[in-house]
C-alpha cells in the first residue's frame, strides 16, 4: 500500500499505517515532503520522526528541478528551495520576470476578474485548461461569483462545490412538502410556497405568484392557513400529497419514508413528465441531490426496528434531508480549468497557478486559541514518561500548506489579494506575499484593479464585451434624450378614447404621468402587506361613515352636537371593530391590539372636536357615488369628458339650499391658496359635482384630517355663509374669490385630460412623490 499526497498524517491515519505494516503485514510505503532544518516543513518534524521509529527502511530523494519548463526553472525552483528560509548574503540575485506575479485588487469582484483574466492570458497562450488551477482556501464561499465572471470571460471551469440537499430546488421543494404535512400548526407559509413552486408541481407557475402577493398582502405566516386559503380559491385542487405524507406517518416509519421516496420521485419526474429528458447543466444537481436523498431514506429503511436502535421521528427526518451533501458541480478534467482548495491541489503539478484570496485571516488563517495544559504542565507530564504530541504549530502548517501550493506550477505562479473590501474598506495582505516578494531581486510584476475602476482600459480589456464596456465609459458621455410622449398608434387611441377620469386620477397624472400609468392604468399590485398608515386611514374612514348612520338611524339625525357625543362614541368602537374584521384585522397580536386601541383613541378626538365646535347642518349624504354606476350621472367637464368619484361626506344647511364638501384625510390637506400650486383638484371638483348633479350651492369645501394635533379642517369656505365650525381664518374668501377657484380648478382638469388624451405621459420625478420620482426602475427619469 503506497501512501500519497499527504503532507501530514492525522493520529488515526498513523495508527493505520502501524497497523497495516505491523500486524497485517502489509508493505507499506509512505512518501512524505519533509527535510530536516526546513522552516516550511517544520511542522512535519514530529510526524516524520513518529514514522522513522516504526519504518524498517529510509530512503531520501534529493530536490529536482527538470519538471520546471526552461524559461521558468530558476524562479520557480528558487521559489520551492527557499520559500520561508533565511535569505543568505552571498545568494545569487534572481529575477522572477513575468512568471511570477502579483494581482491585486479592490474588492472581491475586481479580484475574480483579475484571476479569470491572467487564466484567459493563458489559455490564449496555448496552454490546455486543464493544466491550470486556481486555488481558494473556500472556494465554495463565493462559487456563484467565481462561475457568473468566468463564464463571462470564456474560461471553463471545474467548480465542485458540495451544497446542503435543502439548498437545492429539488430539496427546498421536498423540505417544504414534509414540513406542512408532517407540522401543519408550526410551518411556516413559505415552505407551501417553496413545495408549489418546486418545477412541474404546478401546471401553471404564476398561480404561486399570486398566492404569495394574497397571503403577503394578507399578512399570513402559517401553512395551515396558506393552505386554506389555496383550496378557497382553487377548491378543485386539494394538495392531497399533504394529507398523503400525513396520513403515512400516522402509520408509521416504514409507511412514511415510503410515501417520502414516492413524493422525491415524483418531484423529480413532474418536469419532464412523458418526455425522456435527457438532464444537462443545472438540471443534473436535481439528480444528484435525488440520488442522495434517496440513498439515505433507503439506508433509515433498512434500519431494524429495535428497541435499542434510535428511530429519527419526523422533525429529525427533516433535519437529516436538509443537511445532505450534495455535489453541484463539476469534477477536474479535459477541457477545464481546476478550482479546488489547496488540500485537493498539493499531490498535482499544473503548468500555471493562482492563488487567490492571499488575505490575513485566510491564508494564513487565524491560530485558534490553545492550551488545556501549560508548557510547564506538559514538559512534567513528558519527564514523568508520559509524553505528549508537541503542541499544534497553527503558523507552521499555514506554512506548509502555502509551500505546498505554491510549488505546484511548473510555468507560471499568480498570487491575488484585495486591499480594501466592497465598500472601501481596508483588508490586510497575508504576509506571505511578502515573503515571496523577497526571494528575488527586483520587484515583482503588479497588475491592478481598483475598486474605483468600474471597467478596464481599453488596451488591457480581456474581452471584446469587456472592451466594448471600456470604450462606452472612455466616450464622451451622451445627451440625455428629452422624454418623448408616447406615438404608437394602438396606444393613442386608447389614451384618445378615454372619456371618463376621476379626480384622483388628475391629480396623479398631474403630479406624474409615469406615476399615473402604474398607478392609474396598469394597476399593478403590491406583494408586501399594504402600509399600515394606509390601513388605519381606510379603517378610521369605514368607522367614522357606520357611525353617522347608525346615529341617524338612531336618533334620526347623524348631526354631532354634544348631546349625541356619548352615544356615537359607543357607535364609533363597534364600528371600528366591524370595519376592522371585515379587513381581517383582529386582536391576535399585540401590535393589533396596539393599533386598534390607537384607532379607538383618534376617532373619539375627531368625534369630540365635530361636537364641540360643529353640530347644525346634517351629514345628508355619505360617501356619495356619481358617474360610478350609481343613480349619480358624471360630472360633465366638457363634451367628451365627464368625471367620477365618490364623496366621502356632504353636509347640507338647515335651508336646504347650501351644502359643504368634506374630505377625510389621515393627515390633512393643503388650504385654497395652494390647491393650483400643489396642484389638488379633488375638493373643488366634489364641489363642482354638488353644485351640477345635487343642485345645492357649494359654499365649503375642506380637507378634514383624522390624525394630527390640528384638527381643523382646510380648504375654502363662504366667509358669512359657511358651514358653523372652527376652521383657519386663512381659508374663509368671498363669493366671488370661490367662484374663481371652482372655475380653475375646471380648467386644469380640462387641461391635463386634454394633454393625457393627447398621449404626454411624460415623467415629472420633482412632483412625482416627495422623495423624488417614485417608479425609478419604470421611467427610469432619474438616469435623465
Amino acid at each position: 500500500m503506497y501512501f500519497y499526497g499527504f503532507d501530514d498524517l492525522t493520529r488515526l491515519e498513523r495508527d493505520a499505517v502501524e497497523a497495516l505494516s505491523r500486524r497485517a503485514n502489509a508493505d507499506v510505503w509512505v512518501s512524505l515532503a519533509f527535510e530536516p532544518g526546513r522552516a516550511a516543513l517544520e511542522s512535519r518534524a514530529f510526524t516524520y520522526n513518529e514514522l522513522r521509529l516504526i519504518a524498517d527502511s529510509h530512503h531520501e530523494l534529493g530536490a529536482l528541478a527538470e519538471h520546471y519548463e526552461p524559461a521558468a526553472r530558476e524562479p520557480l525552483h528558487t521559489l520551492e528551495r527557499s520559500l520561508f528560509e533565511p535569505q543568505s548574503a552571498g545568494a545569487t540575485p534572481v529575477d522572477a520576470g513575468d512568471v511570477v506575479e502579483l494581482l491585486e485588487a479592490g474588492g472581491e469582484r475586481a479580484e475574480v476578474e483579475l484571476v479569470a483574466a491572467w487564466l484567459r492570458e493563458r489559455l490564449e497562450e496555448g496552454m490546455a485548461p486543464e493544466e491550470l488551477a486556481l486555488v481558494e482556501r473556500s472556494p465554495e464561499r463565493r462559487a456563484t461569483l467565481l462561475r457568473s465572471v468566468f463564464a463571462a470571460y470564456g474560461v471553463p471551469v471545474a467548480l465542485d462545490v458540495v451544497r446542503p440537499f435543502g439548498h437545492t430546488a429539488l430539496g427546498r421543494g421536498l423540505l417544504g412538502l414534509l414540513r406542512c404535512s408532517l407540522d401543519p400548526e408550526h410551518s411556516a407559509s413559505d415552505d407551501l410556497l417553496e413545495w408549489l413552486r418546486a418545477p412541474g408541481v404546478l401546471d401553471r407557475p404564476a398561480l404561486a405568484d399570486t398566492l404569495e402577493a394574497d397571503l403577503r398582502r394578507g399578512g399570513v405566516r402559517g401553512a395551515a392557513e396558506a393552505r386554506a386559503r389555496w383550496e378557497q380559491a382553487h377548491p378543485r385542487f386539494k394538495l392531497a400529497e399533504l394529507d398523503a405524507l400525513a396520513s403515512a406517518a400516522g402509520r408509521g416509519r416504514r409507511a412514511l419514508l415510503h410515501e417520502t421516496t414516492r413524493q422525491l420521485e415524483r418531484l423529480l419526474g413532474a418536469p419532464r413528465r412523458r418526455q425522456a429528458a435527457a438532464l444537462e447543466g443545472e438540471e443534473r444537481i436535481d439528480a444528484r441531490a435525488y440520488a442522495s436523498a434517496r440513498a439515505a431514506l433507503e439506508e433509515l429503511a433498512a434500519l431494524p426496528a429495535a428497541r435499542d436502535v434510535p428511530q429519527p421521528d419526523a422533525r429529525e427526518l427533516i433535519e437529516l434531508l436538509a443537511a445532505l451533501p450534495v455535489s453541484d458541480g463539476v469534477e477536474p478534467g479535459p477541457g477545464r480549468v481546476t478550482v479546488c482548495d489547496p488540500l485537493r491541489v498539493r499531490a498535482q503539478r499544473y503548468r500555471a497557478v493562482v492563488i487567490a484570496g492571499l488575505q490575513e485571516g485566510e491564508l494564513p488563517r487565524s491560530a485558534a486559541p490553545d492550551g488545556f495544559l501549560s508548557e510547564h504542565e506538559r514538559q512534567a507530564l513528558a519527564a514523568a514518561g508520559v509524553p505528549l504530541r508537541p503542541r499544534d504549530d497553527p503558523l507552521g502548517d499555514e506554512r506548509a500548506l502555502f509551500y505546498a501550493i505554491a510549488s505546484r506550477p511548473t510555468a507560471r505562479l499568480a498570487l491575488a489579494y484585495r486591499i480594501c473590501d466592497e465598500d472601501g474598506s481596508a483588508t490586510q495582505p497575508s504576509f506571505f506575499i511578502d515573503d515571496v516578494a523577497a526571494l528575488y531581486d527586483k520587484p515583482l510584476r503588479r497588475r491592478r484593479r481598483p475598486l474605483a475602476d468600474v471597467v478596464w482600459d481599453v488596451a488591457a480589456a480581456p474581452t471584446v464585451r469587456e472592451r466594448q464596456r471600456a470604450a462606452a465609459a472612455a466616450a464622451a458621455p451622451l445627451r440625455p434624450a428629452a422624454p418623448l410622449a408616447v406615438t404608437d398608434a394602438a396606444a393613442l387611441g386608447v389614451l384618445a378614447g378615454i372619456e371618463r377620469l376621476s379626480a384622483g386620477s388628475l391629480e396623479c397624472f398631474g403630479d406624474c404621468g409615469v406615476k399615473w400609468l402604474v398607478e392609474r392604468w396598469l394597476r399593478l399590485q403590491r406583494l408586501e402587506p399594504e402600509p399600515e398608515p394606509m390601513l388605519r386611514g381606510r379603517l378610521l374612514h369605514a368607522a367614522l361613515e357606520r357611525t353617522l348612520v347608525g346615529l341617524r338611524e338612531a336618533r334620526g339625525s347623524a348631526a354631532l352636537g354634544e348631546e349625541a357625543l356619548a352615544q356615537a362614541t359607543t357607535l364609533f368602537a363597534s364600528a371600528l371593530r366591524a370595519a376592522a374584521a371585515e379587513e381581517g384585522v383582529g386582536e391576535r397580536t399585540a401590535a393589533e391590539r396596539a393599533m386598534l386601541t390607537r384607532l379607538e383613541r383618534q376617532g373619539e378626538r375627531v368625534l369630540a372636536f365635530e361636537a364641540e365646535h360643529g353640530g347644525g347642518w346634517e351629514p345628508t349624504h355619505l360617501e356619495l357615488g356619481f358617474g360610478m354606476g350609481d343613480e349619480m350621472p358624471a360630472l360633465e367637464l366638457s363634451s367628451d369628458l365627464g368625471v367620477h368619484g365618490r364623496i366621502d361626506r356632504v353636509d347640507v344647511a338647515p335651508d336646504g339650499r347650501r351644502a359643504a364638501v368634506r374630505d377625510y384625510k389621515s393627515s390633512g390637506g393643503p388650504p385654497q391658496a395652494r390647491w393650483a400650486a400643489d396642484g389638488s383638484l379633488q375638493v373643488a371638483l366634489y364641489m363642482l359635482a354638488v353644485q351640477e348633479l345635487l343642485g345645492l350651492d357649494p359654499v365649503a369645501g375642506v380637507y378634514q384630517p383624522l390624525t394630527g394635533s390640528d384638527l381643523r379642517p382646510r380648504g375654502i369656505l363662504l366667509n358669512d355663509d359657511g358651514p358653523p365650525g372652527e376652521f383657519v381664518h386663512e381659508d374663509r374668501v368671498d363669493g366671488a374669490t370661490l367662484d374663481a377657484c371652482l372655475q380653475d380648478a375646471r380648467t386644469r382638469a380640462l387641461a391635463l385630460a386634454a394633454e393625457l388624451r393627447s398621449g404626454a405621459v411624460l415623467p415629472r420625478p420633482e412632483s412625482c412623490a416627495r422623495q423624488g420620482c417614485r417608479y425609478p426602475g419604470v421611467c427610469r427619469a432619474s438616469a435623465r
